[in-house]
């Protein structure tokens, strides 16, 4: 089977460039180099359709980071490292979790975003894992505070009180801790995300109407959300699967079960006596949202499976400047219509748009 994650990443590059390009949209393709070693891409609009790079308009730049599978450490996109292959050095290279994500990857973006752009600030778009991933940033890194205009967070899955649906018990309660037993107990090494190959194979191979292709849409709905497809009738599925689902780290999947179960936003929790070294303490510290003070927009719905609204008034007390909040006006609306919901740019991309006029 052709391997998605090792020997692809020219393909996939070019692919993404030119779904800019077709829309008329310029694309240039940075590589940044973290403090624990890691090699990322980004890829960065310039300017708009019809403006040019040197003109007098100011555009503060915006960082959009997208959740988990899609662009981030370990997928096609960033799967170097300055001393370990993810193929050959899995031990070292997959060992880290979206906590890493945090307290590495975003302080590289920001500050590499903001020499070469020569702005003091940044927008900062976060969906899913990207949302999560800034809450736990900015707690451990406040001094970037002051380096953001506003956040964004969309569908921010971070408080799990009352997220307690069915799926959500299933996968943290059930499949995820027999996965980690596997690993820890059992001596099964289970680095990557599994299936991701195949997912994607299916994906862009299987014919539209086939079993093998509604498996897929259901299982991506059934991680989502329900659905009744009003929203994703216009999704190409083909070309969505040429880059998402992507690889990533089983740690990551852990992280989210622990604070699943817990009802904690913590550090990740290695067990009683790895804990004891690495935190002088039994339970991994919890996230200090109230030092997140750069002001935060709140985005979510009620169909979104990870975030409930209960918890997003919880979220809004505990951050500590969270200047607006909007739920998504339509009942059907789930996790991934953020990205891919026919109506996203009159439900949602419009608001962010208003919002972020404000802190220009």
């Amino acid at each position: 089977m052709y391997n998605f994650t090792s020997n692809c990443f020219a393909e996939i590059t070019r692919f993404t460039k030119n779904c800019i390009t077709e829309r008329g949209y310029p694309v240039e393709e940075h590589s940044v180099t973290t403090n624990d070693g890691y090699i990322n891409s980004m890829f960065r609009i310039p300017h708009g359709k019809r403006k040019q790079s040197n003109d007098d308009i100011s555009r503060p730049p915006v960082l959009l980071c997208h959740g988990l599978t899609c662009s981030c450490t370990g997928t096609t996109f960033s799967r170097k490292h300055v001393k370990w292959n993810p193929e050959i050095n899995k031990d070292e290279y997959w060992n880290f979790s979206w906590h890493e994500i945090a307290i590495y990857d975003l302080p590289a973006f920001v500050d590499y975003i903001l020499e070469k752009t020569g702005f003091d600030k940044l927008f900062f778009i976060g969906h899913s894992q990207g949302a999560t991933v800034y809450a736990a940033f900015v707690s451990r890194r406040p001094e970037y505070n002051q380096k953001v205009a506003l956040c964004c967070l969309l569908g921010p899955p971070i408080i799990f009180e009352n997220t307690n649906g069915f799926r959500i018990k299933f996968v943290s309660n059930l499949i995820i801790p027999l996965m980690e037993t596997l690993h820890n107990f059992l001596g099964l090494p289970i680095y990557e995300l599994p299936f991701i190959g195949l997912a994607r194979f299916l994906g862009l191979y299987s014919k539209p109407n086939t079993m093998s292709h509604t498996f897929l849409q259901s299982l991506l709905f059934f991680l989502a959300g329900n659905s009744n497809y009003d929203q994703t009738s216009k999704l190409d599925f083909t070309k969505f699967c040429y880059t998402t689902p992507n690889a990533g780290s089983m740690r990551q999947i852990y992280h989210y079960s622990q604070i699943m179960r817990n009802n904690r936003f913590a550090e990740y929790d290695y067990g009683l006596e790895e804990n004891m070294k690495v935190y002088g303490s039994p339970d991994p510290p919890l996230y200090d949202l109230s030092k997140v003070v750069s002001p935060v927009a709140l985005f979510y719905s009620r169909n979104d499976m990870y975030t409930d609204h209960r918890d997003m008034a919880k979220l809004e007390q505990l951050l500590g400047n969270v200047v607006y909040k909007h739920e998504v006006a339509m009942e059907t609306f789930n996790h991934l219509d953020f990205l891919a919901g026919n109506d996203s740019i009159f439900l949602l991309y419009r608001h962010i748009s208003k919002i972020m006029k404000k802190y220009i």
